[in-house]
Formats: structure tokens, sequence, C-alpha cells
């Protein structure tokens, strides 16, 4: 199947900055892509290229096929590639409703922030549009609001609404820039699987950017790692979290331990080390090392352990807190201990990010 977005050979330069530096990938019809990686890497920048809020200096962006990359935003967005703002998008003094439906007035510009039309615009295409609207609200749980101030809404239901604007352009790639940035981590949560649920029902594509890791694995078919400007690694959630392909993707996508043995650069997951009990055996097909407790923490559900290890190098493992295993960890602190964990789980990483430049 082709792509509905094909990114190819994309580099963008402010003056000496290389802010996306050759980079290719795209976009499956109806999957969830996320873009993540730290401040600076390149996220923002790319998601510009894409809504071609920027145009590159090299390279080329596609829609089923055509070239958009150098169109003015509010073509590619009229064609169906539809951005989202990090600030919610509102437009002043009007209702929730009234600001889904002038968004939907709007469908043919890309800037969607910063018009100010009034209520005229909004009762001008209620008849048009107006149930459709309510539909909208009601699919992101703002059927209760539709009728209030927009700007009064509380966070939650301000980025709700951004996303409802969006669907309202009738997009067939939806690009969201951290639309759940500022939310507390409860309300995030829920956020997230809404979001899912709203992308399968509706069936659009979207490109999602984000900075959180655990979001990007909840919400992904696959996800981009950037770093400085390229991709470390894409894939699905799995085999980025598994199978990392650099130090960076294994450190910056959850908690990883990175050592040295037998001439390999290895990284294990902390989830997948055993500190096994006094006198216990390793399981069979298992490496096993001594170490000293340094350091225990107590997280609610999990107690993580740091162990310094006899042969080389600081591990990080954690253990769930079942049957009272937390009673007494601080106790721990200071013993020896055997770790183990699966020969299998020992993942060989054999390029690094000075390799990849």
């Amino acid at each position: 199947m082709a792509p509905i977005i094909e990114v190819k050979d994309l580099t963008k330069r402010y003056g000496g900055l290389v802010a996306v530096n050759d980079v290719s990938f795209d976009v499956q019809e109806h999957e969830i892509l996320s873009i993540i990686g730290p401040n600076g890497a390149g996220k923002s920048t790319i998601f510009k290229l894409i809504s071609s809020f920027v145009k590159p200096t090299q390279g080329r962006v596609t829609f089923r096929g055509k070239i958009i990359s150098g169109l003015a935003p509010h073509v590619v967005a009229r064609k169906g590639v539809v951005r989202t703002f990090q600030e919610t998008t509102i437009f002043k003094g009007l209702t929730a409703r009234d600001s889904v439906i002038v968004a939907h007035h709007l469908r043919s510009h890309a800037s969607l922030p910063g018009f100010y039309l009034g209520t005229a615009l909004a009762r001008r295409d209620e008849a048009e549009f107006g149930h459709s609207s309510d539909e909208i609200l009601e699919f992101l749980g703002l059927g209760e609001v539709r009728n209030e101030i927009a700007s009064n809404l509380p966070q939650g239901h301000l980025r709700a609404l951004g996303i409802a604007v969006g669907l309202a352009a009738d997009p067939q790639v939806l690009l969201l820039d951290e639309p759940l940035g500022a939310l507390d981590a409860k309300l995030r949560q829920g956020m997230q699987l809404e979001l899912k649920r709203i992308q399968r029902e509706v069936g659009i594509t979207f490109v999602y950017v984000t900075h959180d890791q655990e979001e990007a694995l909840t919400m992904s078919d696959r996800l981009a790692v950037f770093n400085q400007g390229r991709i470390e690694q894409l894939g699905t959630p799995v085999e980025v979290y598994e199978q990392p392909a650099s130090d960076f993707v294994a450190g910056f996508i959850g908690i990883s331990n990175l050592l040295e043995r037998d001439g390999r650069h290895i990284t294990v997951r902390p989830e997948k080390v055993r500190l096994l009990a006094s006198g216990e055996s390793p399981p069979p097909g298992s490496h096993a090392e001594q170490g000293r407790i340094d350091e225990v923490v107590y997280l609610g559900m999990l107690t993580r352990y740091v162990v310094a290890l006899d042969g080389g190098g600081q591990l990080t493992a954690v253990r769930q807190n079942l049957d009272g295993y937390a009673a007494d960890v601080a106790g721990d602190r200071g013993t020896t201990v055997t770790v183990a964990w699966p020969d299998l789980q020992s993942v060989e990483i054999t390029h690094d990010q000075e390799e990849q430049a």
C-alpha cells in the first residue's frame, strides 16, 4: 500500500544550524506515527515542514504521491493535511460550539489561531454544519459545555476543543503538536486513550509530536526517535523499546542498563533483571553476576534497585511490590546480591550516534 505521506531526503537549515538533516520516512494511511525526541531534536521543524509552514532547504514531502512541500499552508490544509497547535485554537469570544463551526468554515485556511470573525460567521454556517459540530463535541466529551465561552473552559476541555477544531477541518491527516501538554498525569492518560479511540473510529491518520516517552509508546503504531536532526530509529513501540538501535534510543525511551561484557556493548531493561534470593540458582539460559545494592527507591507499585556490579558498571532493576516485598525496602541498601537476566535480553548495540553522523 502506498503511503499517505512520504518524507524524502528532507533537510532544513537556518543559516549554519541544521535543524533537520537528510531525513526520510513515510506515514501509512490510518496509522498513528509519533515523532519523539528531546528539545532541539528537530521534531517541531519536521512538523512545520509536513504542514508546509516551513519550506525545506532540500528534499520533499508528498501527500498521496503529489508534492506538497513549497505549497502555501492553506493549500496543504485544503488538500487534507491539517495542523493543530500547541496553543489551543480558540476564537476570541466564541462558544465551544461556534469555535468548531468557524473552524469548519475556515478549513481552507492554514493558520486558524488569530482569526476573529465574531459569532456572525458561526451563525451563517450553523444551518449547514451545526449538527455535525454537535456530533464532534459529543464525540470528544464536550457536549455539556458546547455553549460555554471557549476561553473560560478548564485546561482538559481546552485541549479536547483544540482537537475538535482540527477534526472540524475534515482532515485526512491530522498533525498533532504536543496535544496533551500541560495536562496533569491522570487527565493526560485518559486523553491518550480517548485520542486512540477517536483515531480508530474516525479512521484518519495521525502524525503525533511529543517529547513524552510513555505517551509515544502508548499512542503509536510506529514511532520515529529524533536526535540532532536525524532519525535514530523508526519502528513499532515494541521494536524500539526491546531492540534499541543506539545508546541514545536505549536511554531516551525508558530506562536501560548499558554494559560492556565480553567485548560486546549491550543493553538490558530493568524489568528483565531479577534479584535472586539467598541461595537461589539463576534460571536456565540466564546470565548472572554479583553486586552490591547501592540505592533503593520505593515507587508505590514498584521498587527500584541500583546495583554496583563486581564485574564493573552499574545496573538498575525493578521489582513489583507483591506479597509484602516492600515491607522494608530501605533495609536492602548495602547488601550483596546476585542479579540475573535471560541471555536473550542482552541486546547488543552495534552502532552509536557518532557512527550515524
